[in-house]
């Protein structure tokens, strides 16, 4: 089943799903890249300010923000500069410093399993692997 699947992914056109498969494989924006991270740091920050009693009494959180900005700080709000790798709509997709070729991959693993699918875009080159394996 999954040798069908890779064969579809590798030629779009000969299947009825064309259009979607070519979506799916289509880098897709995406506007806020690691905003979680952003905010993880704030959140932990403003823990570890609490526990160690910098802010005692009436902390309020507009009281916080101000106190983080007045240090600098307010970079924490805003969405860290971390490359993230491009996805297409579940598709990984990476280029080759040796060539131009993209290279469309996805992985995943449960209940003892893993796999990893993935085929250089253009050719008739894909690989599928399972691996069994037992949980650490």
């Amino acid at each position: 089943m999954m040798l069908i699947f890779l064969k579809a992914n590798i030629h779009p056109g000969a299947t009825p799903l064309k259009d979607a498969i070519e979506l799916a494989q289509t880098n897709q924006p995406c506007e806020k890249k690691n905003v979680w991270l952003g905010w993880l740091l704030f959140c932990l920050l403003i823990i570890g300010m609490v526990s160690a009693g910098i802010f005692v009494g009436h902390a309020t959180s507009v009281k916080v923000i101000i106190f983080l900005v007045a240090l600098g700080l307010s970079a924490a709000l805003f969405p860290m500069l971390i490359p993230t790798p491009d996805m297409g709509l579940g598709w990984h997709i990476a280029s080759l410093d040796v060539s131009d070729d993209r290279i469309l991959w996805h992985n995943g693993g449960s209940g003892g399993y893993r796999c990893y699918m993935g085929f250089v875009e253009g050719r008739d080159v894909g690989i599928v692997l399972f691996e069994l394996y037992r949980g650490a």
